[in-house]
């Protein structure tokens, strides 16, 4: 659901939470409604069992806090 955008106010909300959540940004619910998704990328690390909704984060080299299998 969008509503009249204000500056600094939440107006983007999410229905499929309970209570709803609200964003600022339309792109931050976009990104928030992923959660509500199964991930689509696998981790390309071997060993790694972690999925992702985002094909960027899926590379070690990107950001080594995600993989499971650099625990």
């Amino acid at each position: 659901m969008f509503l009249e955008q204000k500056r600094g106010v939440p107006v983007h909300v999410c229905d499929i939470c309970k209570p709803p959540k609200t964003f600022t940004r339309a792109e931050h619910l976009r990104r928030h409604q992923l959660s509500h998704t199964k991930p689509l990328y696998e981790c390309t690390s071997p060993g790694c069992d972690k999925a992702f909704h985002r094909p960027d984060v899926t590379t070690v080299g990107k950001d080594e806090s995600y993989c499971s299998a650099m625990d």
